[in-house]
């Protein structure tokens, strides 16, 4: 049986409405916040979807994270087995708090 490799992760900017402000001792939130949502694809078809939401006041901007997404978490994916994707979760936690752990999770539960 062929082993299945992740060919490509693409890395998507989204703004998400925020339907009640929320006070946080860092500051309101209101309006819309932005996010990042990943999309890994391997040799199979298969494609897995994930967030890596950043809060500023923790892992900076928008932009910021997604560069180091792409210069850190992209190496480190493309090439990768998505079915052993948690055993890079340290490196995920971390490099960047918990947020991006939760695409690998969310990656390697679709067997």
């Amino acid at each position: 049986m062929k082993q299945v490799k992740i060919t490509a992760m693409t890395v998507f900017v989204t703004d998400i409405p925020v339907r009640l402000m929320r006070r946080h001792g860092s500051g309101d939130v209101a309006g819309s916040v932005k996010n990042a949502i990943l999309k890994l694809e391997t040799d199979a078809g298969i494609t897995g979807w994930g967030d890596a939401a950043p809060w500023a006041v923790f892992t900076g901007t928008i932009e910021a994270n997604v560069a180091a997404l792409h210069v850190y978490l992209r190496p480190l994916l493309v090439g990768a087995d998505p079915f052993r994707i948690e055993g890079y979760s340290d490196f995920f936690i971390w490099f960047s708090g918990a947020h991006v752990v939760k695409v690998s999770r969310r990656i390697s539960r679709r067997r």
